[in-house]
C-alpha cells in the first residue's frame, strides 16, 4: 500500500473511530457519564493524585490536558457550578488556583472509572483473545507517534 493511501486509510480509520467511541459528544463520555470527556479526564487526573501531594494547580491540569489555561478555567466554571470541584488560592502565588474535588466530585470520578473500566472492558471482549495485545501495542505505538508530531520530532 502507497504512503498516500495509508495516510487516507489511517485517517479514515481514526475518525471512524473517533466517531463510534463517542468522542464528538461534549455532553457525554464515551462511557455514559453526562460529562464532557474533557471534564472526566480532569476527574479522573485529580482523582488519582496522591493525598500527600499537594492539590494541582490550573496550570498543571492545563499541561496534562495539553489544552490551553483560558479552556481549563472555563472547565473549571464549569466542574465548580456542578459542585464536582473547589478552587483554591494558592499561599505561594495568589495568581494561581489549587483544585480540589469535593466529595460529591470523588464519587463523580469514581463513576466515571468504574464505567470507563467497564466500557474498555467489554471492546477487549468483542475483540479475538489472540489480537487484543496487538491491538493495544498497535494504540501504544499510534499514541507515540502522535506525541512525536506534537513534539516536533516529526516532519
Amino acid at each position: 500500500m502507497k504512503a498516500a493511501s495509508q495516510t487516507q486509510e489511517l485517517r479514515s480509520t481514526v475518525q471512524l473511530f473517533v466517531r463510534h467511541l463517542g468522542l464528538l459528544d461534549v455532553r457525554r463520555t464515551p462511557c455514559g457519564q453526562p460529562l464532557s470527556v474533557a471534564q472526566a479526564h480532569a476527574l479522573m487526573f485529580l482523582r488519582a493524585r496522591p493525598p500527600e501531594e499537594a492539590p494541582p494547580t490550573q496550570q498543571v491540569l492545563a499541561d496534562y490536558l495539553r489544552l490551553n489555561k483560558s479552556t481549563v478555567t472555563r472547565l473549571l466554571q464549569q466542574l465548580k457550578s456542578r459542585h464536582l470541584v473547589r478552587l483554591e488560592t494558592c499561599p505561594s502565588d495568589k495568581r494561581a488556583k489549587r483544585i480540589h474535588l469535593t466529595e460529591q466530585g470523588r464519587q463523580t470520578a469514581a463513576n466515571v472509572d468504574r464505567t470507563s473500566q467497564d466500557l474498555f472492558s467489554a471492546v477487549l471482549r468483542n475483540l479475538p483473545e489472540a489480537s487484543r495485545e496487538g491491538v493495544i501495542q498497535a494504540v501504544q505505538e499510534l499514541t507515540r507517534a502522535i506525541q512525536q508530531r506534537q513534539e516536533g520530532d516529526s516532519p
